[in-house]
This record gives structure tokens, sequence and C-alpha cells, in this order.
């Protein structure tokens, strides 16, 4: 009843707001991991096997807090180069992004502890790339460690 009526305000407006998608994955993630704890996962897949996961991930976080794609892109590419650096995925954030960004974020969940750190670290060299943190990406930067289930490392905050 409470995700219906969540889910139902955030389609009022027909746009989904990056707060808007934290507000309610994050009250999704603790009602059904209350509900159901979560199943250990089998084998973690290679970062590799998951480029196309991160790509989607990367190319949001660095269009979200941005005006223009020039700068998406300035904060994009070193982050995808460092991990992909002999295969590095374009700058290409979707369209359709809540729903993609769920699909992705299911598939993300599954790698390893230091695949996942290793992932966080590259989403905030892309957040902090322009030398700050808008409040959106800070959003987004929270809710996908949720649901990667994985801690946050600290952020700089204003005057930091």
């Amino acid at each position: 009843m409470l995700m219906a009526m969540l889910d139902e305000l955030v389609r009022w407006d027909e746009h989904i707001t990056v707060f808007e998608y934290a507000l309610t994955r994050l009250v999704r993630l603790q009602l059904a991991e209350a509900a159901a704890p979560r199943a250990r996962p089998g084998p973690a897949p290679k970062l590799h096997a998951v480029r196309g996961e991160v790509q989607v991930l990367l190319s949001l976080l660095a269009q979200t807090g941005v005006g223009k794609e020039r700068d998406a892109r300035a904060a994009y590419d070193p982050a995808a180069r460092r991990l992909f650096p002999m295969d590095t995925p374009a700058y290409a954030p979707p369209q359709d992004w809540p729903r993609v960004l769920d699909q992705a974020l299911a598939r993300l969940d599954a790698l390893g502890p230091a695949m996942k750190q290793e992932l966080v670290e590259a989403l905030v060299r892309v957040a902090m790339a322009d030398g700050g943190l808008t409040t959106s990406q800070a959003e987004l930067l929270r809710v996908v460690c949720a649901m990667l289930h994985c801690p946050l490392p600290p952020l700089p905050t204003a005057g930091s």
C-alpha cells in the first residue's frame, strides 16, 4: 500500500526526479529486505561482464547535476578509462533511466566487495570531477550504494 502510494505520487507529474527515484528505491529496498532478507548471491561476475551496466551508471551520474554534455563527458571519461583501460565504453546516458538503472543496479549488486569498492570510487570521481557535488549527485550516490549493499565513502561537504 505504501509503495503504491509513493509510486502514484512519483508518476503524478509524469517526470521522475533523482530525489523521487532515490526515495522510492530506498523505501522499496528496506521494505523488501525486512520482509525477506536477501539470499547469498552466487559467484560474482567480473567487472567486464557488467561493462554495460557500469557504463549506464557512470553516464547517468555524469549527466546528473551538469548543464552541458561536454562537462558530463569530461567527468565520465577518466573514470570509465580507469575501470576499462583496454575497452572504454562510450558516454551514453540512457533515455528511460529509472528502468535501465534498476536493471543495472540489480546486476551490479552481484559484484564482489572489491569490485564494488572500485566502482564506488569511480562514481565519486565522476561526481567530484568539477570540484563540487550537487544534491542530485549525492542522492544518486547514496541510493546506488544502498542498492549495492556497500558503504558510501565520506563525501566533501560545502566548504571542505
